[in-house]
């Protein structure tokens, strides 16, 4: 029910925006306020969870975003009287979803035991820029968990080429 709801919303800001060229400019309006919600854990508990009167939060919102476009303020504005600000990350990964597809992008999460070098980011996202056909958007995971190689997640395809699972396929090879 969730899910639905942050799509209809995302959509409906998607085609406003879509109809005033301000697409990207919105996804980076959307990431910064996210971004600063994950570091201000309790501005974020307090606007996701506590029951306050919607002019209030609104007011806080305001504050938050002051040097966004008026276009943005009023939608947030809106998913606070509306109660749905709850839904703010969820419609904000759909409406970036909307504008990746249009864009003719693919997101690619890369797992990987270390930062990558630059020149790394750009041979794996030229690779898989190749076999989809698509323009790659690398984003990047460090995990402790893979011992080396790296593990890539795209278009909800798994791409595990991490050295535990070579030796995972080595040892089925010997056993089998």
């Amino acid at each position: 029910m969730k899910f639905r709801t942050a799509q209809k919303y995302a959509l409906a800001l998607y085609r406003v925006m879509d109809e005033k060229d301000r697409l990207d400019e919105t996804r980076e309006e959307f990431d910064k306020l996210i971004s600063f919600l994950n570091q201000n854990k309790e501005i974020k508990n307090f606007l996701y969870n506590y029951p306050v009167k919607e002019d209030l939060k609104s007011e806080i919102v305001k504050g938050l975003v002051s040097e966004s476009s008026e276009d943005f303020l009023r939608f947030l504005i809106l998913i606070v009287q509306k109660k749905r600000f709850n839904l703010l990350e969820m419609i904000a990964e759909e409406y970036a979803r909307l504008v990746n597809k249009v864009q003719n992008v693919e997101v690619a999460l890369v797992a990987t035991p270390m930062p990558l070098e630059e020149d790394q980011k750009e041979e794996i996202a030229k690779a898989l820029a190749e076999m989809s056909g698509k323009e790659i958007k690398l984003e990047e995971k460090i995990d402790p968990d893979i011992k080396g190689g790296f593990v890539i997640n795209m278009g909800g395809k798994l791409f595990d080429a991490s050295l535990t699972a070579q030796l995972e396929k080595m040892f089925q090879q010997i056993t089998a």
